[in-house]
């Protein structure tokens, strides 16, 4: 499994094929943001808007997990605000999104771009019935 390993405020970060719970709390941060789509997040425009409303650092903590440590949706507050501390450099932040792309590609492909696929593939789409 490819991955990928980030030094940020002294602490390491690893960056793997995103899980089920990760992508929860992707879409659901995507769609507060108003941003339609993954490929959207690549759009100079929308990393700005994510980074006024401070959800940029909140979809670095979704994309990048504590080395040793699982993905915890409880500690997304946390882990953001530690990189809100550290201050990252804008040009970390878009490696980190190019990469989330790099890595997770295949399986974006297969479903499309679009959240409404995405959401339904993680099982969380809306009951119109």
């Amino acid at each position: 499994m490819e991955k990928r390993t980030y030094s940020i405020g002294g602490k390491k970060y690893i960056q793997r094929e995103i899980g089920l719970a990760q992508l929860e709390a992707l879409l659901a941060l995507l769609e507060d943001a108003n941003v339609k789509s993954f490929s959207e997040i690549t759009n100079p425009a929308a990393v700005a808007r994510l980074a006024r409303g401070k959800a940029l650092a909140k979809l670095l903590a979704i994309l990048l997990v504590p080395e040793g440590r699982p993905f915890d949706p409880e500690k997304l507050d946390e882990i953001a605000s530690e990189f809100e501390d550290a201050n990252i450099p804008a040009s970390i932040a878009v490696k980190v999104i190019a990469d989330f792309f790099a890595i997770n590609n295949g399986w974006i492909e297969s479903i499309g771009s679009s959240f409404a696929e995405a959401q339904e593939a993680a099982g969380r789409g809306t009951d119109t019935g």
